[in-house]
């Protein structure tokens, strides 16, 4: 029989034979998805070109005859001709979400393949997917026919009926029209028809999706073997002809261009990409993990600044400051953190990538200095101490160095007035020990106990040259080595100037008693 002969035999008027397998569609493995897909795009792109706009209405709803369903996609474009239906026919523009202008033709194969009742009205026209069976040269082959009629009441637009199957709540967010408002974070449209939204991945199943032009293409996992702090709807992806593999050079490439319009609106004064620069930070800083080599995935947003322009840099800075406060400085290099660490000042260890870019960015470095040099608020020189102060930090210094007098050939210890939280500061670029002046006042001359002086300057000194001499941080194993080895220094050297110190620990007491 003829695909003629079969639509007569359908009640339509007549028919265009593909010349098709049935088998060719198998190839494709084309499934409800990707015919939903398809009819979904086309009535997408149908709406955008006569309204000029993007579309923020989900196309699709599902009426009842009887207790039988049908998904309804409809649209108000101008209409699907028979013309339409020829291969090698596409009028799609460059910006449109369709790309080949087979997709119509392959999503009614799939339908017809796997007996699922579709049926279009546009115009005036009635369009239905079929198979008829064709003796081909003694063999039975079933080949893809599709049949129309015209005559009927006339409708605007296109509407497209998959009979006996709900397929608009299954595949709703798929599409980011069928998600809810409040999940979009960040859209931007321009003029010439380009777009991209920033979603909020809980509203993607907790996980993070990459959408083409509107349309779910794979998850970020799958294309980039990394998640997402969000669920981004791209513009200049290349995709295979299947939509199903996205290149991962351009997925990254687009991310950083969307992150760039974000933080580019920011520095204009965009309230709400402020807001998301900021969650922004959070989340990257939530995703810093302690140490290198983490077997935890770092996510593919967290490389998306190292391309911004320095420009931007103040805005960036800003946010952060909003987000952890104004002393916290984020570290890549571990030898900064060792600095910091010395130094007191509060950090977030980031060893990931975006740690290293952020770094240098939030210019943690130059804080770093800043917050040491203003800890440090006035170095007291002895001729500015009062006597009995300035006869105790003489002694002092002489006991220094009796116990640890090797190390402080190189570095000078200077009593300075600091915040009380520091009892003292080893500052690597001045090559100097500060001790805290304001901490010498309390445990030296008000309590007037050599015991509790000395027992802080010891302590306090031997701290601070830890950090000088071998640049070691707080609480690791190196550091409790240095201490320790500090400790049989100082005890060694005790002992073998006994005299010289018992005359000086005496001296001390004398000096601290005298009213």
């Amino acid at each position: 029989m003829s695909c003629s002969g079969r639509c007569k035999q359908l009640g339509y008027d007549d028919g265009i034979e593909y010349g098709i397998a049935r088998k060719y569609i198998e190839t494709r493995k084309w499934e409800n998805w990707e015919m939903f897909r398809e009819i979904m795009q086309n009535a997408l792109d149908e709406m955008h070109e006569v309204s000029n706009k993007r579309p923020h209405v989900y196309p699709c709803r599902v009426e009842y005859k009887g207790l039988l369903p049908i998904t309804v996609i409809e649209d108000n474009g101008r209409g699907l001709g028979i013309h339409h239906l020829l291969l090698g026919t596409s009028e799609k523009k460059t910006w449109q979400r369709g790309k080949f202008g087979e997709g119509l033709k392959l999503a009614l194969l799939a339908a017809a393949h796997k007996g699922i009742d579709v049926v279009i009205r546009s115009g005036d026209r009635e369009i239905k997917p079929t198979f008829v069976t064709r003796d081909i040269e003694g063999v039975p082959v079933d080949v893809f026919c599709v049949c129309y009629k015209k005559g009927l009441e006339p409708i605007s637009g296109t509407r497209v009926e998959i009979r006996g199957i709900n397929l608009c709540h299954i595949y709703k967010e798929r599409f980011v029209q069928g998600l809810p408002k409040e999940c979009f974070k960040f859209t931007i449209e321009y003029a010439n028809n380009v777009w991209y939204d920033i979603i909020d991945k809980k509203c993607t199943f907790n996980e993070s999706l990459i959408y083409v032009r509107d349309i779910y293409v794979s998850t970020m996992k799958d294309a980039e073997g990394k998640p997402g702090l969000y669920s981004y709807n791209l513009y200049n992806v290349t995709i295979d002809e299947s939509r199903r593999i996205p290149s991962g050079g351009s997925v990254r490439y687009d991310i950083r261009n969307v992150w760039e319009d974000v933080v580019r609106k920011a520095h204009e004064g965009d309230s709400g990409a402020y807001e998301l620069l900021k969650e922004f930070l959070r989340n990257v800083i939530g995703e810093c993990k302690p140490e290198r080599g983490s077997s935890v995935p770092v996510e593919v947003d967290m490389t998306t600044l190292d391309f911004v322009g320095s420009y931007y840099y103040d805005t960036i800075r800003k946010a952060y400051k909003e987000v952890v406060g104004e002393d916290t400085v984020l570290i890549y290099n571990d030898k900064l953190r060792d600095y910091a660490q010395a130094a007191n000042v509060k950090h977030i260890y980031c060893p990931q990538p975006i740690g290293d870019n952020l770094e240098n960015i939030l210019n943690s470095a130059e804080t770093i200095r800043r917050l040491v040099r203003d800890s440090v608020k006035q170095v007291v020189k002895p001729e500015e101490m009062d006597p009995k102060t300035k006869k105790t930090a003489k002694i002092l210094e002489e006991i220094g160095n009796i116990l640890f007098e090797y190390r402080l050939v190189q570095y000078p210890v200077v009593f300075a007035i600091m915040d009380p939280k520091y009892h003292g500061m080893a500052d690597f670029e001045l090559k100097t020990i500060f001790l805290n002046y304001l901490h010498l006042q309390d445990r030296c001359i008000k309590r007037r106990s050599w015991y509790t002086c000395l027992y802080w300057y010891i302590s306090t000194l031997a701290h601070e040259i830890g950090h000088m001499v071998w640049k070691v941080m707080d609480k690791t194993l190196e550091f409790e080595r240095v201490l320790t080895d500090l400790i049989g220094e100082a005890t060694t050297n005790s002992i073998a100037r006994s005299d010289k110190l018992v005359r000086l620990v005496n001296e001390l007491d004398k000096t601290l008693l005298e009213s």
